[in-house]
């Protein structure tokens, strides 16, 4: 991957650790931003439910399911609410292959497994991070037998890992110029790609158009400056970007279902 990822709003630089394989576990499915990592991410539902968007799709997955985010991936949590045990693979557990697996997994072998880890997580010895690594290891050779979606040799995946660097260049020039009337030219040079394929790819792994993208970021600064300053209406839609007040009110409604009268009266993002 090149050095650029780290310039990027979306990149989560997941700490090395001595385990290869980390774990976390949440009581709350609350949601979180948008973001990729390298490492692989899995997800098993203890009780509740968890929406996901990865990527341009959206999945609610229940108890005793396994939601998994590939390497790679923008994600972010919509919400939910129960117990959830998750775990990141590095890619270098897959040596010289990079494998992309199945969205959501329900298997009673999976389920087995991930019992097993979660009551070794929840009543630690010192011999608790061998059990987990050796599960952890068995429920991943099951996925790669049974669920792979499909798997990139080294050349492929560098070509993948190449069109996610062009595409949070793009994205890091839009957050950076949100202000501006960034046109598709632009964006398609900053990204190396042509203008057809800078549309489909950004629309695919953002779920919006690229104009979309932008406006949504000007109203997240536009209610920042609502919640936090006197300023009027108009002087924000100005400030960030809009330069017709009643372009601005209707973009802000259908991002936030409020007017920014409304949001600024009910003080609430």
């Amino acid at each position: 991957m090149d050095q650029n990822r780290d310039r990027s709003p979306f990149y989560e630089n997941v700490p090395q650790d001595v385990s290869p394989i980390r774990f976390r576990t949440s009581r709350e499915n609350s949601p979180f931003s948008l973001h990729w990592h390298e490492h692989l991410e899995l997800h098993y539902i203890i009780e509740g439910e968890l929406t996901v968007r990865c990527e341009n799709e959206t999945v609610t997955v229940s108890k005793n399911s396994f939601l998994i985010v590939n390497s790679n991936e923008l994600h972010e949590g919509l919400g939910g609410s129960g117990t959830r045990f998750y775990m990141l693979i590095p890619p270098t557990f897959f040596e010289n292959k990079s494998i992309i697996l199945k969205r959501v997994v329900k298997d009673a072998y999976l389920s087995d497994l991930a019992q097993k880890m979660i009551c070794e997580y929840e009543n630690q010895d010192d011999f608790t991070n061998f059990a987990m690594q050796g599960y952890a290891h068995l429920m991943l050779v099951h996925l790669c037998r049974h669920y792979v979606y499909e798997s990139f040799d080294k050349r492929a995946w560098n070509s993948y890992s190449q069109r996610i660097v062009g595409l949070n260049k793009a994205v890091k020039y839009i957050h950076d110029n949100y202000q501006s009337d960034i046109s598709l030219e632009e964006l398609s040079r900053i990204s190396n790609f042509n203008k057809y394929y800078f549309c489909n790819i950004f629309k695919s792994f953002t779920g919006e158009s690229f104009k979309e993208y932008q406006n949504r970021i000007r109203i997240q600064k536009a209610t920042e400056l609502l919640c936090a300053t006197d300023m009027s209406v108009t002087e924000i839609a100005f400030l960030c970007g809009f330069n017709d007040s009643n372009y601005f009110a209707r973009a802000f409604k259908k991002f936030t279902d409020q007017t920014p009268r409304e949001l600024r009266k009910n003080g609430a993002v």
